[in-house]
C-alpha cells in the first residue's frame, strides 16, 4: 500500500502542486502524462497490468451506442448552461484560452492526445495499479475518480473538479464493465471537446 501511495503523490499531487504554483507549465500536461505512462509499462508485470492492445476492444453495439446518446446529452446540458451562465463554461477552460492559434490547436489535440492520454493513464495503469492492491470495484472506482478530479484542480473551477469526479465514476464503471478504454474515450472526447468548444 505505501508504494501506490508514494506512487499517487508523484502521480497526482506533485504535478497539481507545480501546475498551481506555476500555470505555465500546463502546456507541458501531456510530457508529464507520458513520463507517467512510461513508468507504469515499465512496471506493467509487477502490477498485473494487461496490454493495451485488449483494452482496445470494440464493446457491443448497444452499449456503444447508448454512451454516445448519454455523453452528447451532457454536451448538450453544457450547451444550457453555458447559454444562462457564460462565465461558468469560460473559467472551466481558462487555462487553455491563449491565443487563436492554440485554441485551434486544442480543438484538435484534445479528443486525439489529451484524452486517451488521460483514458491511459487513470481507467488502464493507475486503475489497475491499484486493483493490484485491491479488488474492490468500489475503491478502484472511487480511488481513480477522485484523483482524476484532482488533476483538474489547476483550472480553478470547483464545478470542473466536480464534474471530473462523477463522470470519472463513470468512466471507470464503463473500463471495468467492459474492460476496454473505447467508450471512456469517446464519451470524454465528446463532453470535453463540447466544453473546450464552448470555453475557447
Amino acid at each position: 500500500m505505501l508504494p501506490l501511495i508514494l506512487e499517487t503523490i508523484f502521480i497526482v499531487i506533485l504535478p497539481l502542486v507545480l501546475l498551481t504554483a506555476s500555470p505555465t507549465i500546463y502546456t507541458f500536461r501531456h510530457l508529464i502524462g507520458a513520463v507517467i505512462c512510461i513508468y507504469f509499462v515499465i512496471q506493467r508485470k509487477l502490477f498485473s497490468i494487461p496490454s493495451l492492445q485488449q483494452q482496445f476492444k470494440l464493446p457491443p453495439r448497444q452499449p456503444v451506442i447508448q454512451v454516445i446518446i448519454a455523453s452528447i446529452c451532457v454536451g448538450l446540458m453544457l450547451f444550457v448552461v453555458h447559454h444562462f451562465f457564460p462565465t461558468l463554461i469560460d473559467n472551466m477552460v481558462i487555462l487553455l484560452a491563449k491565443g487563436k492559434n492554440y485554441k485551434l490547436f486544442s480543438l484538435v489535440s484534445y479528443p486525439l492526445i489529451s484524452v486517451p492520454l488521460q483514458e491511459i493513464i487513470f481507467r488502464w495503469l493507475y486503475f489497475y495499479r491499484i486493483k493490484s492492491v485491491t479488488n474492490n470495484p468500489i475503491i478502484v472506482i472511487g480511488i481513480t475518480a477522485i484523483a482524476f478530479g484532482c488533476i483538474h484542480l489547476p483550472f480553478q473551477s470547483p464545478l470542473m473538479v466536480i464534474g471530473t469526479f462523477f463522470l470519472g465514476l463513470w468512466w471507470g464503471h464503463l473500463s471495468l464493465k467492459h474492460n476496454s478504454l473505447v467508450l471512456p474515450i469517446v464519451s470524454h472526447a465528446i463532453i470535453g471537446t463540447t466544453l473546450l468548444w464552448l470555453g475557447l
